[in-house]
This record gives structure tokens, C-alpha cells and sequence, in this order.
């Protein structure tokens, strides 16, 4: 009865995108789940989420951009003060950073 009603879902599919989503979840271990979707419509969602990075990607760079030259408004120490890191930890791995020399 699980494959005709596999067939049945799958045979939805069949011939145009749908927005279709069915949830199938083990009985009895209920973290045994998973998505069922047209795979046109799952294609869109995947092509939908690299969109979204890439904007935000490309805002954050420009938020970047927009700030390099402005001066910070926060002292080192108040960082350091409120991190989550030690102060020689910081100092110690100053000697690892490289900085382009352009």
C-alpha cells in the first residue's frame, strides 16, 4: 500500500511544477524525516536561495565599502573588554596575520 500510495503522490508530479510538498516521518523515530517535492519546484527554491546569498552577499560588501575609511568609534580595549578571547591570545596571533603590501 506504501508504493501505490508513492506512485499516487509522484504521478502529481508528473507533467507541470506544483508547489506540492509532502512530509514523510518515520512512526517510530520521529527525527527520520524527510521532504517529498516536484524536482522542477525544488530546482527554483535552490536557484531562489543563491539569489538571496549573492544579495546579501553583495550588500554587505557594499556596506564594506561604504565604511572603509570611516574611523571607529570604539576603543580596542572596549572590544577587548566585552570579547570572548584573552588579550595575549590577541597580541600573540598579530604575528600570524599577513597584510598586503599593495
Amino acid at each position: 500500500q506504501l508504493i501505490a500510495s508513492g506512485n499516487i503522490i509522484l504521478n502529481q508530479y508528473a507533467g507541470k511544477e506544483t508547489s506540492e510538498v509532502y512530509i514523510i516521518q518515520n512512526n517510530k523515530n520521529r527525527n527520520a524525516a524527510g521532504v517529498l517535492v516536484d524536482i522542477e519546484h525544488y530546482a527554483r527554491l535552490l536557484k531562489l536561495q543563491e539569489a538571496i546569498e549573492q544579495a546579501a552577499d553583495e550588500y554587505m560588501y557594499q556596506i564594506a565599502l561604504s565604511r572603509k575609511d570611516d574611523k571607529a568609534a570604539v576603543s580596542i580595549l572596549d572590544v577587548v573588554e566585552d570579547g570572548d578571547f584573552n588579550l595575549d591570545e590577541l597580541i600573540s596571533g598579530l604575528n600570524d596575520v599577513e597584510l598586503d603590501e599593495d
